[in-house]
C-alpha cells in the first residue's frame, strides 16, 4: 500500500461508529510558559460502519509526512490480528450483469440490446462499475439512450 492508496482507501468496521485514532510525528506544544513535546493526534471517525480515509485526509488537510504516519499505522493494524476483528479493508460487492451475455458481447451492441430489452439503466450501473473496466463508449451510448428515453418536460419543475 502507498500513500496514493490512501485517497481510495475504504475502511469497514463491525462497530457503527467508531474512533480511529492515529499519533503522528512529535510537535512542541507550550503549556504553562514550558515547552512541551507530544505527538500530533489525527482522529478518523467511522460513520454508519464506514470510513472514507482519502476525504477525512482531505479534510484534516494532512501533509505528506502525516499521510506517511497514517498509512504506516493503518497498515500495522490490518495487519495485527486484533484489529483485524474490528476493521477491515471495504471491497464493494461485485456487479452481477444485466443479462446473462453482457460480458460476450462486443462493445456496439450493448446499447441496441439494453434498449430493446428496456434495460438501459441496469446496464448503465454495470457498465460503469463491471470488473474490467467501464468502456467510455458504451457508457457515451447509453448515456444517449437514457436522455432519449427520459425527456424533461416543464412538469418536472411544478412545484408541489
Amino acid at each position: 500500500m502507498t500513500v496514493q492508496d490512501l485517497d481510495t482507501l475504504m475502511l469497514e468496521s463491525k462497530y457503527g461508529e467508531m474512533t480511529y485514532m492515529v499519533k503522528g510525528p512529535m510537535v512542541t506544544n507550550w503549556k504553562d510558559g514550558f515547552p512541551k513535546s507530544e505527538p500530533k493526534l489525527f482522529v478518523f471517525q467511522f460513520d454508519r460502519y464506514m470510513l472514507d480515509v482519502g476525504d477525512e485526509i482531505r479534510r484534516m488537510e494532512l501533509t505528506d509526512e502525516d499521510k506517511e504516519y497514517v498509512l504506516r499505522k493503518i497498515e500495522r493494524d490490518l495487519a495485527d490480528v486484533d484489529m483485524r476483528a474490528d476493521m477491515w479493508v471495504h471491497k464493494p460487492p461485485t456487479p452481477v450483469p444485466p443479462w446473462p451475455t453482457y460480458d460476450d458481447m462486443h462493445g456496439n451492441a450493448v446499447p441496441p440490446f439494453a434498449k430493446q430489452a428496456g434495460m438501459i439503466e441496469q446496464a448503465l450501473a454495470y457498465e460503469q462499475r463491471r470488473p474490467q473496466g467501464a468502456r467510455p463508449g458504451v457508457v457515451a451510448k447509453l448515456e444517449e439512450l437514457q436522455a432519449e428515453e427520459q425527456p424533461v418536460t416543464e412538469d418536472d419543475f411544478a412545484a408541489v
